[in-house]
């Protein structure tokens, strides 16, 4: 007889059920539901234009020029509140 401080867990049951493919009713489905688009009222989503990309671009990089000013104005403080700690 073991001792033992842990118990072991059971292996968990696996549970499959399989799933059957049949062919021609996926490709009948797939004719229907293309039918059923073409009747609907298409949809146009709009497309950005060079104008809009550029606009979106320059954004981000004065967001970034931005970012970067304010992190070498920290890195200057600190190393000039480091330099005075230092050598005062």
């Amino acid at each position: 007889m073991r001792i033992s401080f842990f118990p072991r867990r059971k292996p968990k049951k696996f549970n499959y059920n399989p799933i059957y493919f049949d062919e021609s009713k996926e490709r009948i489905e797939n004719l229907k539901n293309a039918h059923n688009k073409g009747n609907q009222k298409k949809e146009y989503k709009r497309i950005l234009g060079f104008k809009d990309r550029w606009t979106g671009k320059q954004s981000r990089s004065t967001l970034n020029k931005k970012s970067n000013l304010r992190l070498i104005i920290i890195l200057a403080i600190l190393f000039f509140l480091s330099y005075w700690m230092l050598f005062r």
